[in-house]
């Protein structure tokens, strides 16, 4: 059941669980569980887990903004911390 697996994938990345986030960031992206594509809320989700070090979710906000400051917020040492994290695991 689609809508029970995303309740508790967002039960699960409310309670910082950066997989979950970073999953929950992909359905929002890929409009997956009948959720309808929502750039902004994937954006939120991979930030949040990205922040926790979580090396997919760096890379996915770094190429969901394309790059641009405005759009990953933080600071450049943020940003480039998260491409790092991102090449460490070969992911660029």
């Amino acid at each position: 059941d689609p809508s029970a697996a995303l309740n508790l994938l967002e039960a699960a990345a409310a309670l910082g669980h950066a997989p979950a986030q970073s999953a929950l960031g992909i359905a929002h992206a890929k409009g997956h569980g009948n959720l309808p594509v929502n750039r902004n809320e994937a954006i939120r989700w991979f930030r949040k887990a990205a922040v926790q070090g979580h090396a997919d979710s760096a890379f996915n906000l770094v190429a969901l903004c394309d790059a641009r400051p405005s759009c990953l917020q933080g600071d450049a040492e943020q940003h480039l911390l998260w491409l790092q994290l991102a090449a460490a695991e070969n992911m660029t």
